[in-house]
């Protein structure tokens, strides 16, 4: 654990310090530097080599408190900015509050403090941000927000970076912190091309950044406040006189999700009248290569336990909301589960399928992996007897476009699949796509149409199989709108193509940068274009050839 002091006086020193639970981290105080960024090449380099020197523990206790301050602190009941839904403003479910802000704004407010929403949206390019006068009113009337949360993404990231400083000019005061895919994997990079964040979290955010809030806005001295971030997991924290630097190469990631909060008091009429969405668990046990995912390759849930008291939260909250339930639209009964693979652990899935039967809630949708239909290489053919096709269905609701699962299927082409390291072939695909649709489950299965590998014979196998399957599952099997590989900044994917010669066909369309430290530039990608010609040129004309898009 590391504080790097920009502010010291005399030479460069360091020093042991004993945090509030008995452990011990570094204080390095630099001499008077002029810096542009916090996070430069030679103070990386500099607290690199000092880190492995011993700390002699007998020094902690001469450690004088510093004069130097952090900024003033907030009212006691701090408010944060918290944005309901930045993405997808111009879809239909886009008004409904983000499972990322509701889980972290139900710990902030279990953690004391007063959670302000926006509903402020990003523009779909990413690029900009659109409300910008309703969300200055709203920092007119809230002049004292203490924080503004932000998750942050690549694929936003200019936007996102642009509302920081509209946040800023607005609220000098207010802090900014980021959380989410982009920082939780490149947190230096993010500091470096982001000066506008003041704290940055990996992975859990509503884990840390509630108890950094309390840190931060608390009455105790400079010295005790320092300690108490140190103790802190996967965090970074600056101003204009320091940074904080606490297990920063670890990401926080409780085994066990029955610690998280969710305050269904927060849901409003908009939030469930088109049916609620839940995350139940994290994770799934595939390694795509072109997955971000912080749970690639592993997997947690919440017990059974928690599942039922949370839906049983959910329908008490609808009836909450509209009287009674001849009173409220049928669809709010209907729930989505946005969990990567929903049947990781099938007994734990089934028993919750069970209860929602049960509960008078039926499945508005969920997500599912190929794999998980089989067992030992073997299609399971228990887990599909005993998976229910009624838990789908409301009496009430108009089904026939309804979407059951969503599957991550992504191509059905052998060598495509291999590319993408799926792990299953088509003759696999085929087997869950029409064991499904005997059941009577609409399924609608995620299509990856290029990337930079990708050769015309693929394109062809494609169009093939689809027209194949679309004969016999009709009418229980779609595809959803076939996309571009985006072969992400680190990804097997984009090594893979840099390697091979072929990193102007991943189009990276911006790079992010600071002058004269290329360790801190972050390509941003637009989506891969095939190499061969033959397949490049027969792009267009593939989505007309394809049944059943959705």
């Amino acid at each position: 654990m590391l504080e790097i002091n920009l502010a010291g006086s005399g030479g460069d020193r360091v020093f042991p310090v004993k945090t509030v639970k008995g452990g011990l981290f570094r204080l390095i105080s630099l001499k008077p530097r002029r810096y542009n960024l916090m996070t430069r090449g030679e103070i990386r380099g500099f607290f690199a080599g000092v880190a492995r020197s011993p700390v002699n523990t007998a020094d902690a206790a001469s450690v004088k408190c510093r004069r130097n301050s952090l900024p003033a602190a907030a009212l006691r009941v701090p408010k944060i900015l918290v944005f309901r839904s930045l993405l997808n403003a111009e879809l239909e479910d886009s008004s409904c509050i983000h499972q990322a802000s509701w889980f972290l704004a139900s710990a902030l407010k279990a953690g004391g403090a007063r959670v302000v929403f926006s509903d402020l949206k990003l523009t779909l390019s990413g690029e900009d941000f659109e409300r910008g006068e309703e969300l200055s009113g709203l920092l007119r009337e809230n002049a004292d927000i203490s924080f503004a949360a932000l998750t942050l993404s690549e694929s936003y990231f200019r936007g996102a970076e642009k509302l920081a400083r509209f946040i800023k000019k607005k609220l000098p005061a207010c802090r900014i912190a980021v959380g989410g895919i982009m920082p939780s994997r490149y947190p230096f990079n993010v500091l470096a091309n982001l000066p506008s964040a003041d704290i940055l979290v990996r992975g859990d955010g509503e884990n840390i950044f509630p108890e950094a809030v309390s840190i931060l806005c608390g009455s105790a001295p400079v010295e005790v406040v320092e300690q108490k971030l140190m103790g802190l997991n996967g965090f970074a924290y600056r101003d204009s006189s320091r940074i904080v630097l606490s297990r920063i190469d670890a990401s926080n990631a409780e085994r066990e999700l029955d610690g998280s909060r969710l305050d269904f008091g927060m849901l409003t009429r908009r939030d469930v009248a088109g049916g609620g969405t839940l995350y139940l668990s994290r994770g799934c046990m595939n390694a795509c290569s072109f997955c971000v995912s912080l749970n690639k390759g592993g997997y947690r849930a919440v017990s059974t336990v928690k599942a039922k008291e949370w839906l049983a939260a959910y329908k008490e909250r609808v009836l909450e909301l509209f009287g009674s339930e001849a009173g409220a639209p049928a669809r709010s009964f209907g729930l989505g589960f946005y969990d990567d693979d929903f049947f990781v652990d099938k007994e734990w899935a089934l028993e919750i399928l069970g209860f929602m039967k049960g509960s008078g809630l039926f499945v508005g949708f969920l997500q599912a992996a190929v794999k998980s239909f089989f067992r030992k290489g073997r299609l399971n053919q228990d887990f599909l007897k005993r998976l229910d096709s009624s838990v789908f269905r409301s009496r009430e609701v108009p089904d026939k476009k309804k979407t059951d699962i969503f599957i991550g299927t992504e191509n059905f082409s052998g060598s495509e699949l291999k590319r993408l390291g799926k792990g299953y072939g088509y003759r696999e695909i085929k087997r869950v796509a029409e064991a499904l649709s005997a059941k009577k489950i609409r399924q609608s299965h995620h299509f990856i149409m290029c990337n930079a590998f990708t050769r015309a014979v693929d394109l062809r196998k494609n169009i093939a199989a689809l027209t194949a399957l679309n004969k016999t599952c009709s009418p229980y099997f779609d595809i959803l709108r076939p996309g571009r590989l985006f072969s992400f900044f680190g990804t097997p994917s984009y090594r893979r193509a840099v390697a091979a010669g072929l990193s102007g066909f991943i189009n990276v369309k911006d790079v992010l940068s600071v002058r004269g430290f290329p360790e801190y530039d972050y390509p941003l990608v637009g989506g891969d274009s095939p190499a061969e010609r033959e397949a490049d040129a027969m792009l267009r004309a593939v989505p007309s050839r394809l049944p059943s898009i959705k």
